[in-house]
């Protein structure tokens, strides 16, 4: 069973994203390159609606369970609670963060070029996260994670641009 400061932070993280969806959904109505050909075409449109039900359900889900959890728990964890529920919140900052920054994305990417943003995006969280584990191994971590992500990158986009022809 989760702790009551595990159920809060799940519910506020469920929360952000959740906001997170709704400005995304907003800016995606807003574009009439993606708008026009609907969400049946699989083409511009219909990976961010996809990608938008999927990260809006998961919100969804993690509110809803960290909320129900706390409304159904009438135990109490004594004094420390609300230093447990800090401790939690900031341990679901980091996947905050990614999906804040993946706002970031949509809204830099018609301006400065979707590869440049999305190398930016990739390589820059692969080094958090190679950061994040630094403990359980050595540094050329690094170094693996910036040029996998890189080379991952570069080469989803040759896929997409040159392979299947999605106008990127």
């Amino acid at each position: 069973m989760r702790s009551r400061s595990e159920l809060l932070a799940h519910g506020i993280t469920g929360l952000a994203i959740m906001a997170a969806v709704a400005i995304l959904a907003i800016d995606f109505a807003t574009d009439p390159a993606l708008v026009t050909a609907g969400a049946r075409d699989p083409g511009p449109g219909f990976l961010p609606r996809i990608v938008l039900i999927l990260l809006g359900t998961s919100g969804l889900w993690l509110a809803a369970r960290g909320f129900w959890g706390l409304c159904r728990d009438d135990r109490t964890e004594g004094p420390h609670t609300r230093q447990l529920a800090v401790a939690e919140a900031r341990r679901m900052l980091v996947p905050a963060a990614m999906i804040a920054t993946l706002v970031g994305v949509v809204w830099l990417a018609p301006a400065a070029g979707f590869l440049p943003v999305a190398i930016v995006y990739t390589v820059g969280w692969a080094l958090v996260i190679a950061w994040r584990d630094r403990d359980l191994g050595p540094s050329p971590g690094y170094l693996l994670a910036g040029l996998g992500s890189l080379l991952f990158t570069i080469a989803i986009y040759a896929l997409f641009k040159g392979v299947i022809g999605v106008p990127i």
